[in-house]
C-alpha cells in the first residue's frame, strides 16, 4: 500500500472505500476536520462527513471555537434577550444592551420610571376624584 491510499489518514477496506482516522473525512480521508485532526471542532461539536463542524448550541464559528456570551455555563445564551451570530456576537432584542444582552437600555429604564410615575399619579387622581364625588353626594343629602 502506498501512503497515498486514503491520503495517509485512514485504512483502505476490501471494497476500495476508506475508513478514516479520527479527525479526517471525505471519501479518501483527504479533508481534515475544522479545528484540526488532533482536536476536531475544538471539542465543542461534531465533525460531519464533509469535514465541517456541527457546533454544540453555545458555540459558533466554522470550527466551534467561539463561545457565545451567556453560554453554556449560564442558563441562557445572550441572557435570553438576543441571538448569537456566527461570529459569537449577541444581537440584542430591542431595549436590551451589553455584550450578553443583559442590561436594559437607558431609554427603557426611563420609560419604565415614567410609566410607574404615571400609574401612581393616576391612582392618586382616581382616589381624589372618588373622595370629592363622595363629599358632593354627602352635601346634597
Amino acid at each position: 500500500g502506498s501512503s497515498n491510499v486514503c491520503s495517509g489518514h485512514g485504512r483502505c477496506l476490501q471494497d476500495g472505500n476508506c475508513t478514516c482516522d479520527s479527525g479526517y473525512r471525505l471519501s479518501a480521508c483527504q479533508r481534515e476536520c475544522d479545528g484540526g485532526a488532533a482536536n476536531p471542532c475544538f471539542g465543542n461539536g461534531n465533525c460531519q462527513e464533509d469535514g465541517t463542524c456541527l457546533c454544540e448550541v453555545a458555540y459558533r464559528n466554522y470550527s466551534c471555537s467561539i463561545l457565545c456570551p451567556g453560554g453554556p455555563l449560564q442558563p441562557k445564551i445572550c441572557s435570553g434577550h438576543g441571538v448569537c451570530n456566527v461570529e459569537g456576537v449577541c444581537i440584542c432584542k430591542t431595549g436590551w444592551i451589553g455584550r450578553a444582552c443583559s442590561y436594559l437600555a437607558p431609554w427603557v429604564v426611563s420609560c419604565l420610571a415614567l410609566l410607574a410615575a404615571f400609574v401612581t399619579l393616576t391612582i392618586v387622581c382616581v382616589a381624589r376624584w372618588q373622595y370629592y364625588k363622595h363629599l358632593r353626594a354627602k352635601r346634597r343629602k
